[in-house]
């Protein structure tokens, strides 16, 4: 509003209140992106890709955490299928060269081309070196990328094996949700007749206590205090 009215009064002239403008609407995108950078750096806070004081480095190990996931994913897809020998291509980040993972007949990982690429991914490299394609799985319900303790484990772990197995077994866990509610409605049926003969007990001790009392009150004889035959 300031500018348009210092454009109205004439104080500045049009095209320098032009590039006056366009100026500062890119400062302010610099500005709005820089923040939205710094916002996502704070968001890797507590993990090894946060570089503190380093937005941009953080960013880039976060690029390269993606581009690892991305490479590992490939693997564990080519592994659930024995979809080998075979390449597969390093998911670089932008501005870096193609790398390649090779898969070897028996199913082992092995050499990486080409050898000039990013010190970080020769370390995935090494890291991989000799695994067993098969030994890298991606849960095929929560998707998280886990380490296979046997061949056929498909989950990462026992909750996404429980519901996974629900899934595929609707009728069957209907079953036996149903059979266990059957005995847990025994088990409540049990303690609440329990409980009853429990309280049924009490008051008749209760009833005879009373009546024992009122045989004591009375005197010899059966008649009551304070009257005269």
């Amino acid at each position: 509003m300031a500018n348009a009215a210092a454009k109205d009064i004439g104080i500045i002239p049009s095209k320098q209140l032009e590039n006056l403008n366009a100026a500062l609407d890119s400062k302010d995108a610099f500005q709005t992106f820089e923040a939205k950078q710094k916002s996502q750096a704070e968001l890797l806070r507590g993990t090894v890709l946060y570089v503190k004081g380093d937005v941009g480095l953080t960013l880039e190990n976060y690029g390269i955490g993606r581009s690892f996931r991305a490479t590992l994913s490939l693997i564990a897809a080519h592994g659930e299928r024995a979809d080998y020998p075979a390449e597969i291509p390093i998911q670089m980040p932008s501005g870096f060269n193609q790398g390649w993972l090779s898969i070897s007949t028996a199913g082992t990982l092995q050499n990486l081309r080409p050898g000039y690429v990013a010190s970080w991914t020769n370390r995935l490299q090494e890291a991989l070196a000799g695994v067993e394609i098969w030994r890298i799985g991606c849960c095929p319900r929560c998707s998280r990328l886990f380490w296979k303790a046997r061949k056929k484990q498909s989950t990462c772990g026992k909750v996404c094996k429980m519901v996974r197995w629900r899934e595929e077994n609707k009728e069957r866990w209907e079953e036996i949700s149903n059979r266990a509610e059957e005995k847990r409605f025994q088990k409540r049926e049990a303690a609440r007749k329990e409980k009853e003969r429990e309280e049924r007990a009490r008051l008749a001790t209760i009833g005879i206590r009373e009546k024992k009392n009122r045989r004591v009150a009375r005197p010899p004889g059966g008649k009551s205090p304070g009257k005269r035959s």
